[in-house]
């Protein structure tokens, strides 16, 4: 007797499968070779339980295939639309294995492949089901609950599902035939995304009355925190979840270069323009947080919600120089973005081990280097909004605490008020307890250790970006050496709203040389070159064209001379040089960009090469030519070079100059 169907659902019942038994010998492929019913030469009925009720066709089998090349939008399947004689061959064959010996691992996967089949065809159908809505609800919920599991969704993958339980989802029509990868087809998925985007009222953020409604949405909720889409803490809307699945597509689709898709993205207008006003809805909340004491940044901003927003754009813009534009015409989201990086630093400072301030800072970052890149309106825009000052604090001071940031001083801060008990704890304690003491204090310098990553990165950011500002007009230099800088920030409040009591030092250009100094004579470690270099080249844009600045310099380097700063530059000169000339040979795709996180997260192509970008580019894909809005080309490490060349030249003249006065 088959066990009852669930309750609430009443479709086809789910099957069960004992450990032992064999798949070989099921009384419904049995049932198929004997011959109660002639075979009369006519279309069989396919062998795949997928079902469609709400479509013309009485089968679908689960793995497409692509159109033939002689029909006229049909469908090729493993069992459907066979030829008779395939049929026959069928059926022979399933007579013969029905003696056949079989492993115990074949016959445990093959009874994995066929419950897995069963329990998600068994909720496909709920979903289809057009009588009750209750029915589609929960088969939904069940869909979305399995997939919780990565097995179950490695086998969804395995079984080519996905198209299929996006067409179930979204609408009851037979998956786009041209699909190629297991994707969902993403023209289908885009316009889907935006319509939930334009919502006016959020669904998740309605006062529900219903029972079954408030126990639904309850249900969906803990679905969505177990996944991870959601931080903890973070308000769960619908909104929050649509835009990490338009974040994660759009990542994938520019590391993939698809531009269908990216062009797909671009051409649509509601689309972008939801993304923007969702994200400048957010960062209006930023006041609030300089008004109220004892607050984390996540207690008031949705910094899900705004990452995944600075996620979409900052991949769109590496790619579409329309989308800059756009971007660089809004002063209000500029002059927001500015305000979320100042307020960032003030709390990475104070609460260094909340990671929410590092992210956010490092994705607002990003963006505004692709917007600046050889763009000169949004440099404009941005320096009248101050963001050169903010810039220059940021370089120094987290380059201060990347200098001072150890783990035994990070110890000793946040453990001086529990040293009594340790010590009184420390002679009664076993050696399990000093196993799990040494195994927490190795963790807590992981911590350190990644939260001093983030700080580097952020250094090469800033430094990336006034490279930026200062190459497309090197008058802003002024506003570089114009800036007292605070050496470290204690208040919140206060540095948030200009009014920051730290102790300052109006010698910012000198305390860049400083820095410089530093690195340069480290030659152990790759990022300390890397970094001096950039630094040397942030310099040279910052004196270009200013005598009083050259000497401000010349008199703050090491040994008052330029020489081995020009043999620096010139090194990772030849660098890119040979980067270019090796570049057709190139298979693997290596790239570090300041654009990105360059020791931490995915490396990125753009529409243009920064000029602060360093690595390899590999060949690019041809890319259809009717398709003009996207472009994966750049310029590499020719750009590159060029900086580094024109840099080099000002600081020979600013060395000859200063030999001869000193002669």
């Amino acid at each position: 007797m088959s066990p009852p169907s669930r309750k609430g659902v009443g479709l086809i019942p789910k099957q069960t499968y004992g450990k032992r038994r064999s798949f070989q010998g099921q009384d419904g492929l049995a049932s198929i070779s004997t011959t109660e019913q002639p075979f009369d030469g006519r279309q069989p009925i396919s062998l795949s339980p997928l079902k469609r009720r709400n479509s013309g066709l009485t089968a679908i089998p689960a793995v497409k295939r692509r159109v033939s090349g002689g029909g006229s939008g049909t469908l090729k399947s493993v069992s459907a639309k066979s030829s008779s004689q395939q049929v026959s061959n069928t059926y022979d064959k399933l007579d013969d294995d029905k003696t056949a010996i079989r492993a115990p691992h074949e016959l445990k996967e093959a009874g994995q492949s066929h419950r897995f089949k069963d329990d998600i065809e068994y909720m496909l159908e709920g979903i289809r089901s057009t009588d009750r809505l209750r029915v589609r609800r929960t088969s939904s919920l069940d869909l979305a609950r399995s997939m919780l599991n990565k097995d179950f969704v490695g086998l969804i993958g395995m079984h080519h599902y996905t198209p299929i339980i996006f067409e179930a989802l979204y609408e009851d029509r037979d998956p786009d035939p041209q699909l190629h990868q297991d994707v969902v087809a993403i023209d289908g998925v885009i316009p889907f995304l935006s319509k939930g985007l334009e919502m006016e009222m959020d669904p998740m953020a309605i006062m529900l009355t219903g029972r079954l409604e408030i126990s639904m949405c309850n249900d969906l909720k803990d679905i969505a925190r177990q996944s991870g889409i959601i931080s903890k803490g973070q308000k769960i809307l619908t909104k929050s979840i649509l835009l990490y699945a338009a974040a994660t597509i759009l990542s994938e689709r520019v590391t993939l270069k698809n531009v269908r898709t990216l062009s797909t993205v671009e051409g649509d207008a509601n689309f972008m323009s939801t993304i923007l006003s969702i994200l400048i809805e957010d960062l209006i909340w930023i006041k609030q947080l300089s008004l109220t004491a004892d607050l984390m940044l996540s207690d008031i901003l949705d910094v899900d919600r705004i990452g995944n927003c600075l996620r979409i754009l900052e991949r769109l813009t590496s790619v579409s120089k329309r989308l800059i534009e756009t971007i660089s015409k809004n002063s209000r989201l500029l002059s927001l973005l500015v305000q979320l990086i100042t307020l960032c630093r003030a709390y990475a400072f104070q609460y260094p081990r909340q990671t929410d301030s590092i992210n956010l800072m490092m994705q607002a970052l990003r963006l505004l280097v692709n917007i600046t890149n050889d763009f000169e309106p949004c440099c404009e825009s941005l320096a009248k909004v101050g963001l050169i000052q903010v810039l220059v604090q940021n370089f120094v001071q987290f380059y201060g605490r990347c200098r001072s940031y150890t783990p035994g001083h990070q110890d000793e801060e946040q453990n001086t008020s529990t040293v009594a008990h340790s010590n009184d704890t420390d002679m009664n304690s076993t050696d399990g307890d000093r196993h799990d003491d040494e195994n927490g204090r190795q963790s807590r310098e992981n911590g350190i250790e990644n939260d001093a990553n983030g700080w580097y990165d952020i250094v090469l950011l800033s430094a990336g970006l006034l490279i930026n500002m200062l190459e497309n007009n090197p008058a802003r230099g002024e506003q570089v050496t114009d800036t007292a800088i605070g050496l470290e920030c204690t208040s919140i409040g206060d540095c948030f709203l200009g009014e920051c009591a730290c102790e300052k030092s109006s010698e910012s250009l000198e305390r860049l040389v400083e820095i410089y100094n530093t690195e340069a004579v480290i030659g152990e470690m790759t990022e300390n070159q890397v970094l001096a270099a950039y630094l040397a080249l942030l310099l040279g844009c910052i004196i270009e064209g200013n005598p009083r600045h050259e000497m401000r310099l010349y008199r703050s380097v090491s040994g008052q001379t330029l020489l081995p700063m020009l043999e620096l530059l010139q090194e990772f000169a030849d660098i890119h040089q040979a980067v270019h000339m090796e570049q057709p040979k190139l298979d693997i795709h290596d790239t570090v960009e300041l654009s990105t996180q360059p020791t931490q997260l995915e490396s990125q192509q753009g529409p243009r090469s920064s000029s602060v970008s360093i690595g390899v580019h590999s060949p690019l894909p041809d890319i259809e030519q009717e398709l003009t809005g996207i472009s994966f080309e750049t310029s590499g490490a020719v750009e590159t070079r060029r900086s580094f060349l024109r840099i080099i030249g000002v600081l020979q003249e600013v060395q000859s100059r200063q030999v001869g006065l000193l002669q």
